[in-house]
């Protein structure tokens, strides 16, 4: 059971009215582990993001590498890597850079869309290795997940992306596009109630699962295996993982020992490595479901713990504090019983379609 000091119910769907926009650039709510929470609103588009930095193994707070946006039409979270310092102007740098790639320049098909995409990925990642180059320290990387979104009435064309292809009376429909690298994930929770993920993590279970499947294999089916052990193991203890990996995955203790190492790792980033092609899909952003982002420091929850928040929390903003605040008592709790655990930065971004149509719609 899920308990909230604040909201017990859903909020339902809300429309507000046209071109309305609200900004609010941090929580008022006191909170002493320093959660961050800004909030804005886009007519029936309600976005939301918290971050906060993690702990040294000591205990002692660390710097927040991780970087959080939500913009007018586009939301992102984006997980530094390479050192305190470099991992943070790396995460800064990707976050500025898609923030100038997608202001709006009137409508876009998708196709415009995604090759505007492709090219904030190679322009970002070739910018890093630039960096990385002119310094003998560390190399500086970051994971990066983003979305932008624009209400489908704005875009030069209609499409269907495999679901009701949006008509005058369906004028609520939101279409969206992922761009993905690294670990850093996408959810979608639907109206019904379904939680999807809809990226896969490029990290130490993927990495080994590809080895495990050989040269031959097909990397998107490889892709979806390791998202669905992730899914599995999110939420687990260590020695639960382990059992899972050996009997379901069929893991040796060698296999198990390289992921308990190495967990974190990942095999896809801006400016640190970034061989296969990054992951670039459309979605539907329908009225009722809302789009959730974030950084590998929540992997401690689960689907149906992602799920409760955001079902149980009034409005987006609270949603996203509760979710870091539940994913941080995780580690904490889990710490106390003696478990390794890695006190990440976490960072989350969402958005939710608010539209209600009115009688006459």
């Amino acid at each position: 059971m899920y308990m909230f000091d604040r909201f017990f119910k859903k909020k339902g769907p809300q429309s507000l009215p046209n071109n309305t926009e609200v900004q609010k650039s941090k929580s008022e709510t006191p909170n002493s582990n320093h959660i961050e929470v800004k909030e804005h609103v886009r007519e029936f588009l309600s976005f939301a993001s918290a971050t906060r930095g993690g702990t040294l193994r000591e205990g002692r707070p660390k710097e927040n590498e991780d970087c959080v946006l939500i913009g007018k039409n586009h939301l992102a979270v984006a997980d530094g890597m390479g050192g305190h310092q470099r991992g943070k102007e790396a995460s800064q740098t990707i976050m500025e850079t898609f923030d100038q790639a997608f202001v709006g320049e009137g409508p876009l098909s998708l196709d415009a869309w995604q090759k505007r995409g492709e090219r904030f990925i190679n322009e970002a990642h070739s910018y890093l290795e630039r960096k990385n180059a002119e310094v003998s320290e560390s190399i500086s990387g970051t994971t990066f997940t983003g979305a932008v979104l624009e209400f489908q009435q704005n875009l030069a064309e209609n499409y269907d992306l495999g679901r009701v292809a949006p008509t005058k009376e369906r004028s609520g429909e939101v279409f969206g596009m992922i761009l993905h690298v690294g670990d850093s994930r996408a959810y979608i929770l639907e109206r019904e109630g379904n939680l999807k993920q809809i990226t896969n993590d490029e990290d130490a279970l993927f990495t080994l699962m590809l080895r495990q499947a050989g040269e031959d294999a097909d990397i998107n089916a490889v892709r979806v295996r390791a998202r669905e052990a992730q899914e599995a193991l999110d939420g687990l203890t260590q020695t639960e993982k382990a059992s899972v990996l050996r009997k379901i995955y069929g893991f040796d203790e060698e296999k198990i020992a390289i992921y308990e190492q190495g967990a974190h790792n990942v095999s896809a980033a801006f400016g640190a490595g970034l061989e296969k092609k990054p992951f670039i899909t459309f979605f539907q952003l329908r009225p009722g479901d809302t789009l959730l982002l974030q950084s590998d420091g929540l992997d401690v929850l689960t689907n149906e713990e992602r799920k409760a928040i955001i079902e149980h929390s009034l409005d987006e903003a609270y949603a996203a504090e509760q979710l870091v605040t539940h994913a941080m008592q995780k580690v904490q709790e889990g710490r106390a019983r003696g478990e390794r655990i890695k006190d990440d930065d976490m960072s989350v971004a969402l958005v939710r379609n608010t539209f209600e149509p009115t009688e006459t719609e």
